[in-house]
């Protein structure tokens, strides 16, 4: 609180009375403490003429604590997307856009290692026994030759699969040549999961800490309007009166 005194040289009765020797005339008394503006003269403010207003003091301290949006966004470019968060004090909510990322980035480099890749094959199915050694579908191909090496099956052997003891080429209609499986390359797949984890988890965070950040300084904004344009204290003013033995001074003490 300031205290602003105002003193009056005067003259007690009791004691110009009492001790006439202890006046003291007006040219060697002491100056006063506070100095009035004579009139015809105004008082010299010029060293006022560089203060800043009080909106721009509001301005210089909204400035100095006020978060930035921009590097909020920055931030959230980093992969990851949570560090714009953090930067607008949003710490926990920081953990979404980073659990996203961990999870879309193991998902796109399982792909693109490889791991999920497959390859398609030939296969011989037989109509009772499934999967057969894929030779079995050649056998009824194979026609009978004195000089093949001995044992070699040919369509006139016996199949061992079939009832009666039939030969391949009376059996012919059991197998069948397919395909199982699909040629598969994870690479492709991989690098779109990637592309899209970084894009999603990217504006996730910049959208999510940018608001995070205007409603910050929307707040900062108001507590310092709230706080410099509050309504002043009002000024108590207190007589005083004072005796020095010589000089007897009385005024008044401004509170404010």
């Amino acid at each position: 609180m300031r205290t602003l005194a105002l003193w009056i040289n005067c003259l007690l009765i009791s004691g110009a009375i009492a001790s006439p020797r202890q006046l003291t005339p007006p040219e060697v008394a002491a100056p006063p403490e506070v100095l009035l503006a004579q009139r015809g003269g105004a008082p010299d403010d010029s060293d006022l003429r560089d203060e800043k207003t009080l909106d721009e003091l509001m301005q210089d301290e909204y400035s100095e604590k006020k978060q930035s949006a921009s590097a909020a966004i920055g931030l959230s470019l980093i992969p990851g997307g949570g560090f714009g968060l953090m930067y607008a004090d949003k710490k926990a909510q920081s953990i979404v856009p980073i659990l996203f990322s961990i999870v879309g980035y193991s998902v796109a480099g399982y792909y693109m290692l490889g791991l999920a890749d497959t390859s398609s094959e030939d296969a011989c199915i037989h109509t009772r026994d499934g999967k057969v050694n894929i030779a079995e579908c050649s056998y009824n191909r194979v026609a009978p030759d004195p000089t093949l090496p001995e044992g070699t099956v040919t369509s006139h052997s016996a199949d061992p699969r079939a009832d009666g003891n039939k030969a391949y080429y009376e059996t012919v209609g059991d197998y069948t040549m397919t395909v199982l499986g699909e040629d598969f390359d994870g690479t492709k797949l991989g690098l779109t999961i990637l592309a899209g984890t970084y894009a999603a988890t990217t504006i996730l965070g910049a959208l999510w800490s940018a608001s995070a950040v205007s409603n910050y300084n929307e707040r900062l904004w108001k507590d310092i309007e709230s706080t410099t344009r509050a309504t002043p204290p009002q000024p108590t003013i207190k007589p005083m009166i004072a005796y020095d033995g010589e000089r007897g001074l009385f005024g008044a003490r401004v509170e404010f």
